[in-house]
């Protein structure tokens, strides 16, 4: 069972097309190509903060693989620039062979991968969930060598503590719009409590993580992320995006897919099996646990963002956040009715 690639992506245009080959040839690790397709656009405005440009390179037959080409500000593709050259080397993972990054006098970055795989993961699939395990399994016991030292941004629960504290801080004063009315001033001012709920328990969130253990996090494992090679009549994943990545519990990786109903959870069983030499006292309770936490901390990031940048009550009455706001309410609310006090 295999998710293919969504259609060829819209052809660049001329001046994007110009300023990616004008990057790739200062590489100097590959022929021109034929054509540039558009996967994502870079978007502004709020809840978008930091969102990419991603092409494909397109080469002519025989001329080798397609290349994926990130684009954005120096600094906000500095993070995952450094994942590649310096982090991956040093842990035996499968991953998109990195093949550079070209800046240009404006402050303006294009990172260059290979493209890896022609499917994306197929999160209903039992057996590629299974795949998914022994990868993070592998990827969490073989980082946590590098200790925190390493300098990765925190991914522990107070980073999501404060995802939640902004959005209550937005809720709150969208609800003083005279905008916000009728039943989406209901749907806001019932999220909001909820989440002042959660956050005055805080403590019971801290104490499912009390035993877990730190490591490197890609923190956008899903689908759309994450991509399968074969070779050797073997399947192979190549987690691409690592720009959320970070230092912290393994849980927001545990919770695959994110913030995403209907939802799935790595295999506990093949995940335990990787990690149980390293963490014996992990056992699939914990994991499940782990991973329970994780599709919370996914909905508070979200909530994050579609509440960042203000405005929140216009963009509701357009009915462009509603959507949003109701599937993390029913994440959350689902996540507090399995938790059970959130205990082991």
């Amino acid at each position: 069972m295999h998710a293919r690639l969504e259609p060829p992506a819209p052809v660049a245009g001329t001046a994007r097309t110009r300023a990616v080959a004008r990057a790739w040839r200062s590489l100097r690790v590959g022929p021109a190509f034929e054509r540039l397709e558009v996967q994502r656009a870079r978007r502004a405005g709020p809840g978008f903060a930091g969102r990419s440009t991603v092409c494909r390179l397109v080469f002519s037959s025989g001329s080798g693989h397609d290349v994926i080409a990130k684009g954005g500000p120096a600094h906000e593709l500095a993070h995952e620039r450094r994942i590649y050259e310096e982090i991956l080397p040093r842990i035996g993972v499968t991953a998109p062979h990195y093949l550079g990054v070209s800046d240009d006098d404006r402050g303006w970055s294009w990172l260059f991968v290979e493209a890896a795989g022609e499917d994306r993961l197929t999160l209903a699939d039992p057996a590629q969930r299974r795949l998914a395990a022994r990868w993070l399994g592998r990827l969490h016991r073989s980082a946590a060598d590098l200790g925190p030292a390493c300098g990765l941004p925190d991914l522990g629960p107070g980073r999501f503590r404060r995802h939640l504290r902004d959005t209550v801080g937005a809720m709150r004063h969208a609800e003083q719009s005279p905008a916000l009315v009728g039943h989406h001033h209901d749907l806001v001012q019932r999220l909001r409590e909820r989440l002042e709920t959660l956050d005055s328990g805080w403590f019971t969130i801290e104490r499912a993580l009390e035993h877990s253990p730190r490591t490197l996090v890609h923190g956008c494992f899903r689908s759309r992320t994450v991509r399968v090679g074969r070779s050797d009549g073997r399947a192979r994943l190549f987690p691409m995006d690592w720009e959320t990545a970070g230092w912290g519990t393994p849980a927001v990786d545990l919770a695959l897919g994110g913030s995403v109903i209907p939802w799935f959870t790595v295999e506990v069983d093949a995940y335990a099996r990787m990690v149980r030499g390293r963490w014996p006292e992990l056992e699939p309770r914990a994991i499940a646990r782990l991973a329970l936490v994780g599709h919370l901390f996914h909905a508070l990031a979200r909530l994050d963002r579609i509440t960042a940048g203000g405005r929140l009550e216009l963009r509701i009455g357009a009915g462009d956040a509603v959507r949003d706001l109701c599937a993390c309410a029913a994440q959350i609310g689902r996540v507090l009715r399995l938790a059970n006090g959130w205990q082991a």
